[in-house]
């Protein structure tokens, strides 16, 4: 367990009971959490708290505790063949979600706590997909598996402001975009993991999870991929486009390229390695279309090959652990970007092709800075100074259970 100061802790005990303030909606039970983490993590509030919340004490002073903190994590090497060298300067630029950002999403959406942050651009618009979400703290009220919010802001370094969250035509307040039963060791409940815009279309992948385990384990039914025709207010699920919940391809990160899309999978939890399958983009739909890495031949290329036996045989591109996986082309580094959560850090590694090889982890944040992190979801909007800049949606699970829009500078001299 890391050990917080006792002045740290009062700060976040001072949150707490801010948030606790706060008039819940009415109360429903709650999943365990996929999330959950033992570490407290320092407060995040912004400085500019909008009514009618409490005003907070000495908020910017806490504020800065979380914010301007700044990691120096070891650079990389020039002749290891990767032209990116380092993460610097990272630091949380605002919440993205809950009463303390900008989108006051409480009042506005119903929308307490929640986590995750999905990125699929969309012709000039961004949509964000959410985790579990409650209209209260505790995780109690209005539970929805997931919501769905959508910006036309493309400049994060100031927060970023959502346009709306998908609702009824009756009610402002957040929907669930993708139904679950909620009941455990059947379907507890159904989680985004990955999205892609194809045309007019847009697809999510998501998996279906049976139940919660320890803190970073969880079992899974399947994952799946659901289809909208109509900019993301209505949503089916597609009957053939399941993979095992057993197997690699069960969250799954889509990045289209070349004609094709490209699924990067893990299994259930954030102990798997990741494995690598695509599909012709006009095949999106056709489940017997599907290639799979399954090896490499004596120059390095990936062998990809069909069928249920290829997806069995499929191999790893990068070792496990892996959980939460973004994918990205970056054109300041001019090289592929992967996040995901290694054990208890956020990663970051680049490869010159979307097969790999990939670099050795370079270090985006880590857990002994930013207790209970997890998540680090980008897209291509969000970019500064041609890509060197960069911006992520970052998860906190406890005590405050929001999403935050984390900057970072890459480093490749």
């Amino acid at each position: 367990m890391i050990k917080r100061a006792p002045a740290v802790l009062s700060f976040a005990l001072l949150l707490i009971l801010l948030f606790t303030a706060c008039s819940p909606g009415a109360e429903t039970p709650a999943p365990p959490a996929p999330d959950a983490a033992t570490p407290t993590p320092d407060v995040l509030i912004v400085e500019d708290v909008p009514d009618p919340t409490p005003e907070p004490i000495a908020g910017e002073a806490l504020y800065n505790v979380y914010a301007a903190r700044v990691l120096n994590p070891p650079l990389a090497k020039p002749e290891e063949g990767y032209n990116l060298l380092g993460v610097e300067n990272v630091q949380i630029i605002a919440p993205l979600t809950g009463e303390y950002s900008i989108n006051k999403t409480s009042t506005n959406y119903d929308v307490f706590g929640t986590d995750l942050g999905i990125l699929i651009e969309k012709d000039d618009k961004i949509f964000i997909a959410f985790g579990d979400t409650f209209s209260g703290p505790s995780f109690q009220g209005n539970w929805r598996s997931n919501v769905l919010a959508y910006t036309t802001d493309r400049d994060p370094s100031d927060g970023i402001l959502f346009d709306g969250m998908i609702s009824l035509k009756t009610d402002k307040n957040a929907i669930e975009i993708l139904r679950s039963k909620k009941r455990d060791k059947d379907e507890m409940t159904v989680i985004p993991t990955g999205g892609v815009a194809i045309g007019d279309d847009l697809y999510m992948c998501y998996m279906s999870v049976r139940e919660w385990g320890i803190p970073g384990e969880w079992d899974c039914n399947y994952g799946g991929m659901a289809k909208s025709t109509d900019d993301g207010q209505t949503w089916q699920k597609s009957v053939d486009l399941k993979w095992d919940g057993g197997g690699t391809f069960v969250q799954l990160c889509p990045v289209r390229h070349e004609g094709y899309i490209y699924f990067y999978g893990i299994g259930g939890g954030r102990s798997t390695s990741v494995g690598l399958m695509r599909v012709p983009e006009e095949q999106i739909e056709d489940r017997d279309a599907y290639q799979y890495v399954t090896g490499f031949d004596a120059d390095g290329s990936a062998i990809y090959e069909t069928g249920e036996d290829a997806e069995a045989r499929a191999c790893a591109v990068i070792p496990r652990p892996a959980g939460e996986l973004s994918v990205v082309y970056n054109p300041y580094v001019e090289e592929w970007l992967i996040t995901y959560l290694h054990n208890a850090d956020l990663i970051i590694r680049s490869s010159k092709t979307l097969e790999g090889p990939f670099s050795a982890p370079r270090m985006i944040a880590k857990q002994s800075d930013y207790p209970s992190l997890y998540g680090a979801f980008m897209t291509p909007a969000w970019m500064d100074d041609g890509g060197r800049v960069m911006y992520f949606i970052m998860s906190i699970f406890d005590p405050i259970y929001q999403s935050v829009i984390l900057r970072a500078e890459l480093v490749t001299e």
